[in-house]
């Protein structure tokens, strides 16, 4: 099941690469990004299962392209997503085309770093060695009866949904660090169950799956906030400027008027969510 879950997300990474190293669909990093979180939360969950020797430098590679992938997604999300609005409504602001103008050249920056990383033999290593690590390495030798894959679905679940439950609770009035752990909590619930779905069809499980994932796209929103705050900061102390401040000030005033409403909602989706049974 592993290696199943391992195939499908290498085929999600590789069958994204030519659009973010050819095209102009930002959807290709996205896709991308996915994977290879997806690949680290596998790899993390059957730790215990796992040859440590040999995915070490696996889990560091993952996190080097991961970093990169990461630069370029938050400048596609500041572009594509959280300027438009506010443009919109100041369209005659010149200090926001001033940002949105050095947003595209870090933009540019990023996708030509992380096309860079891509095309280097570390990367293609790293696509090689996961190959060779499924087919050979990637299971410590075990001699004793190993647990069906139903019984580890549950078990591993259980204890992410554990994790969850305890990260959360009341997030309308918790702090930024505690909705942030509970995003990270509910994102690898998330992907752990969408490995297993499979096993257990029917109505309950989409239903919580809908519940789980408004939970971490509510999170994720208010995420995206904090992302937007450091992101200004790096591309306003590049080229430091009163109008770049202006326009700073306006986005942040637009981001915590955004924030009230995404706190004011956060606490209802939560309990609809613990008020279902778990499917497993």
């Amino acid at each position: 099941t592993l290696k199943q879950i391992v195939e499908t997300c290498l085929m999600q990474l590789q069958g994204n690469q030519d659009m973010v190293l050819y095209g102009h669909d930002i959807e290709g990093v996205h896709q991308m990004r996915i994977a290879i979180r997806r690949l680290r939360v596998a790899l993390k969950i059957f730790s215990q299962i796992l040859d440590r020797e040999s995915t070490e430098t696996i889990i560091s590679d993952l996190a080097w392209i991961n970093s990169l992938l990461g630069n370029a997604r938050d400048l596609d999300v500041f572009i594509t997503q959280t300027l438009p609005p506010i443009l919109a409504q100041m369209p005659n602001q010149p200090s926001l085309a001033l940002l949105a103008k050095q947003a595209r050249q870090a933009k540019k920056s990023a996708y030509l770093d992380l096309q860079k990383a891509l095309a280097s033999q570390r990367y293609q290593h790293l696509l090689l060695s996961m190959g060779d690590w499924l087919e050979n390495k990637h299971q410590q030798n075990q001699k004793t009866k190993q647990p069906t894959i139903r019984e580890i679905a549950q078990l591993l679940l259980a204890k992410r949904f554990d994790q969850l439950k305890k990260s959360g609770g009341k997030l309308d009035q918790a702090s930024a660090e505690k909705r942030h752990r509970t995003r990270i909590a509910a994102k690898k619930l998330r992907y752990l169950a969408e490995f297993f779905a499979s096993l257990y069809p029917g109505k309950k499980t989409k239903l919580y799956m809908k519940s789980l994932s408004q939970v971490q796209e509510q999170l994720g929103n208010i995420n995206d906030i904090s992302v937007t705050s450091s992101l200004l900061d790096k591309l306003i102390n590049e080229k430091p400027s009163r109008e770049l401040m202006a326009a700073k000030h306006i986005i942040d005033g637009w981001n915590a008027h955004c924030l009230m409403n995404y706190v004011s909602e956060i606490e209802t989706t939560w309990k609809v969510l613990l008020k279902q049974k778990p499917f497993w």
